[in-house]
């Protein structure tokens, strides 16, 4: 998040699955990190939710 920053762009972090759709509900992003390994629901299944009220969302899956 503090990276995006520097090069001039806003950021947002979700702690959990079920944070990241309700971050949707609320707002349009550009583009979204999603961790496949979170807290509740994990990735995929946030992914799944938030195509299904943003088909176009940009969605790039990372863990570690």
């Amino acid at each position: 998040a503090d990276l995006m920053t520097v090069f001039g762009h806003e950021s947002r972090i979700a702690h959990s699955g079920a944070d990241a759709v309700a971050a949707f509900s609320d707002e349009q992003f550009d583009l979204t990190f999603m961790d496949v390994h979170m807290p509740g629901m994990n990735g995929v299944e946030a992914c799944s939710k938030i195509r299904q009220s943003d088909p176009h969302a940009k969605l790039v899956f990372i863990t570690g």
